[in-house]
């Protein structure tokens, strides 16, 4: 039964697809039917307008990747509050800092201690936290949102992106409109982060909206995808090139019967694409977009290798001195961090492209900032030296990727520094995925003849160490 909340904003109204009731819309270890799906989302609507929660209202979501976490993102939009989504492999501090920043009206958040389960979990325990009618005081003023997420910047600060229901109802059309794209008949596996937009936009949103299944692997082992896609007949791939490169790598294992393969957060190495061709008999497609904008291109079946496919339909954009420029309506930031970036009316990305001429076809070219993306997840440099730099016994600290795409640091510490505690230290207030893998300890760090600081990894790769610690080998 539905609840007494009888007007969602009209972009959420028709966010699930309107099918067969007995059509299984969500398999991990179980599988939840449209029915199913749609009677859990009307408890959890109950819930929250019992609990204050409704339109206007602002909602830290922190919760492990689950069904219930679905169920609390499509309930959250239905009585009209904004999410904010806060990732749970975020260190507590690192998460209280982004509280307090923009001091949302509540926080819902596992009773479990949050940390990025590796396995998807059916169902979670979560506490309602409201956070008091003086809890804007002290933070950031934002505007409406139904979406605000976080996304490194080339400050060191997490800049914090603002998506309207109209943007996220826009995004859903176009990638709906792509040709030979999710079909309701098509079991759509996600391996993609669904804390992200390619993974919850790009994959869950726009599978449920089409009446497709979208098949979740409760684990995230290389061998248990396989068998869980192969059992659920998967006919579409959403992951990162991490995944396709594990993927790739297994010997006499099956992963259902694709007729696509996506994949996101960063360019697949031509090598994994061709290694995973070759043993699945399936192209990979490319697709490309910013938190800022949603997905801005795709080739989602692999047609042009080497290229992101053309910029879907609605989308207006430009390229000056090699930089990606985007037409929005607003600024896309919630603060002043990342609002440099908009101008005019533009989004600059930051990414350099090239358009491949007569073909309307862009090819990425790499970052022009600090960021980086490993693994699907997007790495700031400056960030981590920030991070580090507030270490006390630190003085200095230059944080650089190699050639190879690893993360290190160079820095100067005072006397009595100890790495050993040092690593302990990051660990207990970084996410893991931003800890650099190696450690330089040196007397100095150069900088130009005006004072400012030298990143040349070649040239801090030359200076004399005291010694390193390494995190990976």
């Amino acid at each position: 039964m539905r609840s007494n909340w009888q007007f969602p904003p009209d972009w959420a109204e028709s966010l699930i697809a309107r099918t067969d009731p007995d059509r299984p819309a969500l398999i991990a270890g179980q599988t939840v039917t449209y029915g199913r799906l749609q009677s859990e989302i009307d408890k959890w609507v109950l819930e929250l307008e019992r609990r204050g929660i409704g339109r206007g209202t602002t909602v830290a979501l922190q919760v492990n990747r689950s069904f219930t976490y679905l169920y609390l993102v499509y309930g959250l939009w239905s009585v009209g509050a904004g999410i904010m989504l806060v990732d749970p492999r975020l260190q507590q501090e690192e998460a209280n800092e982004l509280l307090d920043r923009f001091r949302p009206d509540y926080h819902i958040r596992d009773k479990l201690k949050s940390g990025g389960m590796p396995v998807f979990r059916e169902e979670l325990d979560v506490d309602i936290i409201a956070n008091g009618q003086d809890c804007c005081q002290g933070g950031t003023a934002v505007k409406p949102y139904a979406l605000l997420q976080f996304t490194s910047g080339t400050t060191g600060c997490p800049k914090a992106v603002v998506r309207s229901g109209t943007s996220i109802r826009a995004e859903l059309d176009r990638l709906a409109a792509i040709p030979c794209g999710i079909q309701p008949n098509d079991t759509v596996t996600v391996l993609a982060s669904l804390h992200h937009s390619f993974g919850l936009i790009g994959g869950i949103m726009t599978a449920l909206s089409t009446g497709a299944a979208v098949l979740i692997p409760s684990s995230l082992q290389s061998k248990q995808i396989a068998q869980s896609m192969a059992a659920s007949r998967a006919t579409a791939l959403f992951a990162v090139p991490f995944h396709f490169e594990l993927l790739a790598g297994l010997a006499e294992s099956e992963v259902g019967s694709l007729r696509f393969a996506v994949s996101g957060g960063e360019m697949l190495p031509e090598t994994i694409a061709e290694k995973f061709r070759e043993r699945f008999g399936v192209r990979v497609g490319q697709a490309y977009g910013t938190s800022e904008t949603g997905m801005l291109a795709a080739d989602w079946h692999g047609d042009h290798p080497g290229t992101v496919g053309a910029c879907l339909n609605g989308i207006e954009w430009d390229i000056r001195d090699r930089e990606l420029l985007v037409r929005l309506p607003q600024s896309p930031y919630a603060d002043m961090e990342g609002r440099e970036r908009y101008r005019e009316g533009w989004l600059h990305t930051r990414d350099a492209v090239e358009a491949l001429p007569g073909s309307g076809l862009i090819r990425l070219q790499g970052r022009l900032d600090s960021i980086r993306i490993i693994g699907g997840l997007k790495i700031d440099a400056v960030e981590t030296e920030r991070s580090i730099g507030q270490h006390p016994q630190i003085e200095e600290a230059r944080a650089v990727f190699t050639e190879d795409h690893r993360l290190e640091v160079y820095l100067v510490g005072k006397p009595g520094l100890d790495m050993s505690e040092l690593l302990r230290w990051c660990a207990s207030r970084m996410a893991a995925y931003k800890i650099p893998q190696t450690f330089h300890r040196v007397h100095s760090l150069p900088r130009t003849v005006s004072g400012k600081p030298i990143r040349d990894p070649a040239a801090l790769a030359g200076l004399h160490p005291w010694n390193e610690s390494r995190i990976t080998e």
